[in-house]
């Protein structure tokens, strides 16, 4: 007789296997179906990281930020906000305001250096560092409070200041760590630091851009984030590369006029009320410390308003 017939346990064990290979086809097919429902996702269309187009979108959504250096020991910060009176929390006490003095033949308002400046749209540092950042305003006012404890915790620590690259990598980390992390959004943020201790000291002053994913770039002349930053990035090496500025007076209407082209070049209305702020990280050639200063406001606003009309003429 066939011992297949004659042993129960060998039956048993043949069902066995068959019940572990159905059940191992199972667990394949849905692999298969989870790994289809990913590349076909929208949200994944363009990244591997999740909500990567949301984030991004976010963070270019209303404000724009554009930085040029005239020279070596200057370099130019306009931030543009859609709206005026745009909210600014302070994130400590500010000292008695400072008096309006001259910068390079430019009106200008030095910054103490003691105070954290508004977020959400830029803040300086004792050592003569600018952050500034666009995007989703709780996010990016909760990154500036993280980098304002980094810093404060390594001056306790190293008792000095941290320098703009290191603060450029420690920021970039901690937005890639949420970018990575799984089921938690990245930070709809970029931003944009600029100092005077660049890694290499034959450059000058140095600026460096964060995205969304946590990826950093450390850039030459000029850069840009937020809404038209392609664009923006664009009009500003065209210019560079047509003329260069020979004071500073030059160098804030071609970083302004880079805007109103950018404004033409996409159809914008250059009449809605906008909010426009400049700043100017000056390096002293001879002792080598930052200062920051904010440019008179109604000299930014007539430079603008000449700069349009001249536009809309041509």
């Amino acid at each position: 007789m066939d011992s297949s017939f004659s042993n129960p346990n060998l039956n048993h064990s043949k069902k066995l296997t068959m019940m572990q290979v159905a059940s191992l086809l199972i667990l394949w097919s849905c692999l298969i179906w989870t790994g289809v429902q990913a590349i076909t996702s929208d949200d994944s269309s363009t990244s591997p990281l999740k909500q990567w187009n949301s984030a991004f979108a976010a963070s270019s959504a209303q404000s724009s930020c554009l930085a040029m250096k005239y020279n070596k020991e200057c370099v130019i910060l306009l931030y543009r906000s859609p709206l005026s009176n745009r909210w600014k929390p302070y994130l400590s006490s500010p000292s008695a305001p400072s008096q309006s003095t001259e910068l390079l033949g430019l009106p200008v308002t030095p910054v103490e250096s003691s105070v954290v400046q508004h977020a959400p749209s830029w803040m300086s540092f004792p050592n003569g560092q600018v952050l500034a950042m666009t995007g989703f305003a709780a996010d990016v006012d909760h990154l500036a409070r993280t980098i304002q404890k980094h810093a404060d915790n390594h001056q306790t620590i190293y008792e000095e200041s941290m320098t703009t690259h290191s603060m450029t990598t420690k920021l970039a980390a901690v937005v890639q760590k949420v970018a990575q992390s799984g089921g938690r959004r990245p930070f709809g943020v970029q931003a944009l630091l600029i100092g005077g201790d660049d890694i290499d000291p034959s450059r000058g002053l140095c600026i460096y851009s964060i995205d969304p994913s946590g990826s950093w770039q450390s850039w030459g002349q000029g850069a840009s984030i937020g809404r038209y930053s392609n664009k923006l990035r664009k009009e500003l090496a065209k210019s560079l590369s047509s003329s260069s500025s020979s004071s500073l007076e030059e160098a804030l209407s071609q970083l302004i006029g880079c805007w109103v082209d950018t404004c033409r070049a996409e159809n914008l209305s250059l009449s809605e009320e906008e909010d426009l702020e400049v700043l100017v990280l000056h390096r002293n050639p001879t002792n080598g410390h930052c200062g920051l200063f904010i440019v008179d406001n109604d000299h930014v606003k007539s430079t603008f308003t000449h700069l349009s009309k001249a536009a809309s003429s041509s």
